[in-house]
């Protein structure tokens, strides 16, 4: 019996820290600044204002890129850079 209470603890547990809210990257318009974009494996929600939000995932990051924004012949494009 308590074998199986301390299996459902271990559980809840490994669960709990899976489903612990993770900084999954940002997003914007801003011109010069570096913004990262993160794969989830799980839930991957939305939080910000207008022109930037912040992404949380209720599971695991996986692999990120960054990118920033960049004017070029009066349209914006968006330029692969580095992660730091």
């Amino acid at each position: 019996m308590t074998d199986s209470r301390l299996g459902i603890l271990a559980l809840i547990v490994i669960i709990l820290i899976f489903l612990y809210p993770k900084e999954c990257g940002d997003t914007g318009t801003a011109i010069d600044t570096v913004y990262k974009d993160c794969n989830c494996l799980g839930l991957k929600l939305g939080s910000g204002m207008v022109g930037y939000e912040e992404f949380s995932c209720y599971g695991a990051c996986l692999e990120c890129s960054c990118y920033k924004v960049e004017i070029e012949s009066s349209q914006a494009a968006t330029v692969d850079v580095p992660c730091e």
